[in-house]
């Protein structure tokens, strides 16, 4: 493999998430539902990947997902600072890796552009049909939070790439104790791109 400006890493190639991974989407969401209905939900409430305590109707969330992206783009922070994804980026081809309909692609970047402007031109932005997809895209290495990539991983039965799952309430009930050599858990993004940048 190709090295990387770190004599001591072989360079890689990464895929990373965005929601729930590079981006605080959830929180943006959950600030945005508590406005709208008065109410005083927390992330915790997302207790699993795909399923939430928050009695919205899936067509609604959808909707609300739609339009955070496509209007409200600007208040989804991000959980890094431009200058640890820089880290990741010196030393690793970077992917952003995305299920999301094709028109929020824009907005993706532009989001991006306005957390991560002086590393956005390092990065390929990527749309995935499913999240289960990301399996299948030649990168040794993701890191993501939905733990359907990680069941489809173990799946598919081979050793790469490797996941890096960043905690989420999601996926924190998951055990993937006997799949350590292809999982990886980590209790944030920072930590796990600490784990691919430093020997």
């Amino acid at each position: 493999m190709e090295q990387s400006q770190n004599p001591t890493i072989v360079r890689k190639k990464v895929g990373v998430d965005i929601d729930g991974t590079l981006a605080l989407f959830h929180d943006a969401f959950i600030l945005e539902y508590n406005a709208i209905h008065g109410t005083h939900y927390t992330l915790e409430d997302f207790s699993s990947y795909g399923k939430w305590d928050i009695p919205i109707p899936y067509p609604e969330f959808m909707r609300m997902h739609d339009e955070m992206w496509t209007e409200r783009w600007r208040d989804i922070k991000p959980s890094i600072t431009q200058s640890t994804l820089a880290r990741l980026v010196a030393v690793h081809e970077v992917d952003i890796l995305t299920h999301r309909p094709k028109r929020h692609e824009p907005y993706v970047r532009k989001w991006l552009d306005l957390y991560f402007p002086d590393v956005l031109p390092q990065l390929r932005i990527r749309i995935t049909d499913t999240t289960e997809e990301k399996a299948f895209h030649n990168h040794d290495v993701l890191i993501d939070d939905a733990s359907s990539l990680a069941d489809a991983l173990i799946k598919r039965g081979e050793s790469k790439p490797l996941l890096v799952l960043v905690e989420q309430p999601w996926n924190r009930k998951e055990n993937y104790e006997q799949h350590r050599d292809i999982i990886k858990r980590v209790k944030t993004l920072e930590e796990g791109i600490a784990l691919l940048t430093t020997r």
